[in-house]
């Protein structure tokens, strides 16, 4: 406690430091406005004459101090985060913030830019302040009811993109639905459907659907506890289960960006980080469905993941790696999804999105061993540029380091 007292004492003094030099002083900044219902400001008032209010910075000066701000509170990537801010502020894109460099901010821009830093500096996460967050071709609605979708689950939604045509799927554990309806939106020929132990990131899940038009199935339930039959053809359940469940030990620290401010019930996994992927595992080895389950996992966690895959009947298992290179998705396959292939080709696209990489990331040969004795099969390469750039263009947003669960890489 003395510490954190300690480190907000320091960061107030940085905030009155860097006032003078902008023009107006920041939220917190004697002088400052003090936001509604926020205790970590300061009310306290300016002096007459106090040269914090001699003139209206410009934008540059004020992304100038925000930067400062922000890289003294410890955020990951204090510029972007600056002119996230302020472009959603002022109402513009981030170019614009470059062209008019020059231009006087207004009164009333410069309070709620201030207000918007000051949550910053507490290092609540910037998807959570702008309340949204974009995924895919996709812009969600996010808040504290669900984790803020990250690039790497993206690798999720691409093993669904694999998928045969019509099948059906689960996005167990969906959160505010980014998998399930990024899925809909590139595969409509997809039966799509998407579960939640919470009941409010279901609700959350709803309202993007929503706004998106997607008319997926959402309901509320424990892992795969009372699913619907999604092909009645088929039988109940569904083809395939993709799923982010909670995989942090419960020993690692996380950062404050993420163990502050994001669900913990999304986030801990007990000891191992493993304890509700284990249970979701031996639920389909009770089953006769789905016949492939993809799981997101911590890089540490899976050459265990892969075993428990095997030993549960899933006959061949593949261990798919994010752009960082660390092994981030289990695919197990068992029954007729041993015979399937990559899906159809998306329209418009001359060729799978399996096959989208570019020159000198092709998969190395050799790299995969063979699953019929159940090891695990690596899958080589960068995926997809698109989805990198991506992730390079939105990596900020988060407020945590590129690492989905926020632990040091």
């Amino acid at each position: 406690m003395a510490e954190a007292r300690l480190a907000s004492a320091a960061a107030e003094d940085g905030v009155h430091a860097v006032a003078h030099t902008v023009g107006r002083a920041p939220v917190g900044a004697p002088g400052a406005p003090t936001p509604a219902g926020d205790p970590g400001v300061s009310a306290a008032r300016t002096p007459a004459g106090d040269p914090g209010r001699s003139a209206a910075p410009t934008i540059a000066e004020a992304l100038t101090a925000a930067r400062s701000l922000l890289e003294a509170a410890g955020c990951a990537s204090p510029r972007l985060d600056a002119e996230l801010l302020l472009a959603e502020v002022l109402g513009v894109g981030r170019e614009r913030l470059l062209l008019d460099a020059g231009r006087p901010l207004g009164e009333a821009d410069r309070d709620r830019f201030w207000s918007l830093v000051a949550r910053r500096r507490r290092r609540e996460p910037v998807a959570y302040i702008l309340g949204r967050r974009h995924f895919r071709a996709l812009t969600l609605a996010v808040d504290r009811r669900a984790l803020i979708p990250r690039p790497e689950s993206e690798l999720l939604v691409e093993v669904g993109l694999e998928l045969p045509t019509g099948a059906s799927v689960i996005d167990v554990g969906t959160g505010s639905g980014a998998i399930a309806l990024a899925l809909f939106s590139e595969r409509p020929d997809l039966i799509v459907g998407a579960c939640d132990v919470s009941a409010g990131a279901i609700a959350l899940a709803r309202e993007n659907a929503r706004d998106l038009r997607a008319p997926i199935r959402l309901w509320v339930a424990d892992l795969l506890k009372d699913a619907p039959a999604l092909a009645r053809a088929r039988g109940p359940g569904a083809d395939a289960v993709l799923a982010n469940l909670p995989y942090v030990p419960l020993g690692d620290r996380l950062m404050p960006d993420v163990g502050c401010y994001e669900p913990a019930l999304a986030l801990r996994g007990g000891g191992d980080g493993l304890d509700v992927i284990r249970r979701l595992i031996a639920s389909c080895a009770q089953s006769a469905w789905p016949s492939l389950l993809a799981l997101e996992i911590d890089p540490r966690q899976a050459q265990t993941v892969a075993g428990l895959l095997a030993d549960a009947g899933f006959a061949q298992v593949q261990l798919r790696r994010d752009l960082a290179s660390r092994e981030r998705v289990v695919v197990g396959r068992r029954g007729a999804a041993l015979s399937w292939g990559c899906g159809p080709r998306p329209a418009g696209d001359g060729r799978s999105r399996v096959d989208e990489r570019p020159p000198g990331h092709e998969r190395p040969q050799g790299d995969e061993r063979s699953a019929c004795h159940g090891r695990p099969a690596r899958a080589g390469g960068v995926r997809d540029e698109r989805r990198k750039s991506r992730s390079q263009g939105v990596a900020g947003m988060s407020g945590a380091s590129h690492d989905p669960r926020g632990w040091p890489a």
